[in-house]
């Protein structure tokens, strides 16, 4: 008598099958992927059997090297914010009681607010490089963890969270503690990241306005010193929160 019939015999009013990986075993119901029968343990959370899990995961790339390119990026983007700081500093120790030449009547330009005016670009480029570079990593370790049943959200749907306006404020921080529990990292400083994130962008704007002159030397320096103090520390936590989910991802997977 086969383990199959024995428990049809036992279970007669129950349509039983095994699972298709452990014959000794009842399934409690087929895989959405496959149509396999599968048993509690081989079925996770969407209904997945584990082999269509391993083949969806064993297609993806490792998530650590776009990691590691994210962290140099945003460690360079930090060093920039440093500098750009800097100059603010001495610009505001050193800020003359007008801007104007008595003589012209024209508007002058200190050697570092005109440097930091050089820099605005190319540190909003850098800018823009770290970010999407953070999300690329960010995308694939959804990939991962939802493709495990890990998380209850979409790749897709954690992506568009970073760019739909005031979901973006406090949604991304969220998604990126599921990732964090998800692979028994709770510890990651993610909500030390975000604050020190949102601060810097919150004055950041007024470094970039110099330009405009609208906000004098001694508002706009002093913004310049705050953003770019937040930066850094955004750019630091940012790091450990990659090296740690990264930790998690290779003892979890």
């Amino acid at each position: 008598m086969t383990v199959s019939t024995a428990m049809a015999q036992a279970l007669p009013h129950a349509s039983v099958s095994p699972c298709g990986l452990h014959a000794d075993r009842p399934s409690v119901g087929t895989c959405a992927r496959c149509g396999r029968a599968a048993c509690q343990a081989c079925r996770n959370a969407d209904g997945v059997c584990t082999e269509c899990v391993y083949q969806a995961v064993s297609t993806l790339p490792a998530s650590r090297g776009r990691g590691k390119v994210a962290r140099m990026v945003i460690m360079m983007h930090a060093a920039l914010s440093g500098v750009i700081g800097a100059l603010g500093l001495s610009d505001l120790a050193a800020v003359p009681s007008s801007n104007v030449d008595p003589n012209t009547g024209l508007e002058t330009w200190s050697t570092t607010e005109a440097a930091s005016t050089v820099l605005e670009i190319p540190y909003l480029l850098l800018t823009l490089i770290a970010v999407v570079l953070f999300l690329r990593w960010f995308f694939l370790v959804t990939r991962h963890l939802r493709a495990r049943a890990l998380v209850p959200f979409t790749p897709l749907s954690a992506l568009a969270s970073w760019v739909v306006p005031g979901v973006n404020l406090v949604r991304p921080m969220q998604l990126m503690r599921a990732v964090a529990k998800a692979v028994q990292e709770p510890s990651a400083p993610v909500r030390r990241w975000w604050t020190a994130w949102l601060i810097a962008l919150g004055t950041i704007a007024l470094p970039i306005s110099v330009g405009s002159r609208d906000f004098g030397p001694n508002v706009a320096g002093a913004a310049s010193v705050v953003a770019g103090i937040a930066m850094i520390v955004a750019a630091r936590l940012c790091v450990r929160v990659i090296d740690t989910v990264e930790t998690g991802m290779r003892r979890r997977m």
